[in-house]
């Protein structure tokens, strides 16, 4: 997920693959309920995060889910998030952090690595432009 995309533009055919994209269908089902899944699952590949090829393979997997698993819509419910997408807890967004979250488990990413490596190059760049311009600082407050 090094800013490039898509996101995810194939899923592993590992035992471990297979186990997180059912979790990440149940958790989407489950939030969404199965036709909003269906919805969302097209809604990332139109932002990139995944290919037309992964969504559809997904929604294979989607078909072999149980009745319970695909109903048990529970989308009024806040969602909570651990680690580096704990912000986004209770938002809008957090439902789609924790995708992202999955995508990035599939592609064999560790999120949190690169948004704590984007957050020490953020601080540096501000360091730095604060070294070069002292007085920039107390102007932008302002």
């Amino acid at each position: 997920m090094q800013g490039r995309k898509p996101y995810l533009d194939e899923i592993g055919v590992g035992m471990r693959d297979t186990e997180v994209v059912l979790e990440w269908l149940e958790y989407l089902s489950g939030t969404f309920g199965a036709g909003g899944a269906q919805h969302v699952l097209e809604y990332y590949r139109r932002l990139g995060w995944i290919t037309e090829d992964v969504r559809l393979e997904l929604m294979e997997h989607m078909r072999g889910l149980s009745l319970e698993e695909l109903n048990n819509k529970k989308y009024d419910e806040p969602g909570t998030l651990e680690g580096p997408l704990s912000t986004f807890s209770g938002t809008p967004f957090g439902v789609h952090a924790r995708s992202l979250d999955y995508i990035a488990e599939i592609q064999g990413e560790n999120l949190e690595e690169h948004i704590h490596t984007r957050r020490m190059a953020e601080t540096r760049s501000s360091d730095e432009l604060s070294a070069r311009s002292p007085g920039l600082e107390a102007e932008i407050d302002v």
